[in-house]
């Protein structure tokens, strides 16, 4: 993967317990629509998905089709929200919608022993790509 098509980001999520996780973030068409095909994430890393005006609340779109692993979706509010948690069975093809300034996937393992939920907080920030 190009390192020109991702930044760095980071988010704290609170829901039983707090964690900060590191975050890959996709900079260019391209890359956001790949999301983790043929990347393997740490288990305390994700990849968050920022709406195209962020920190505007438009409806985000994910899907996988093409990610192997359980994952857990999560939608979060330009306030600091969560909005929405998803946890699809990989390969599956549905696209799932929420409003939100971002996703972010992690490992659903994590998302489950933290607990999120749509009262769960989580602060994201994103570098300037250089």
């Amino acid at each position: 993967m190009p390192a020109a098509e991702y930044g760095r980001g980071a988010v704290n999520l609170v829901g039983r317990r707090a964690v900060r996780l590191d975050l890959v973030v996709p900079l260019t068409r391209e890359a956001y629509i790949r999301g983790l095909q043929g990347f393997k994430l740490g288990q305390r890393q994700g990849m968050a998905f920022l709406s195209s005006t962020y920190p505007a609340e438009e409806s985000l779109e994910l899907w996988m089709a093409a990610v192997r692993y359980p994952l857990a979706m999560i939608w979060v509010s330009k306030g600091g929200r969560v909005v929405a948690v998803e946890t699809p069975r990989p390969g599956d093809t549905r696209i799932y919608r929420h409003k939100g300034a971002a996703v972010i996937e992690i490992h659903q393992a994590l998302a489950e022993e933290l607990g999120l939920d749509a009262h769960s907080a989580a602060r994201l920030t994103v570098e300037a790509p250089r």
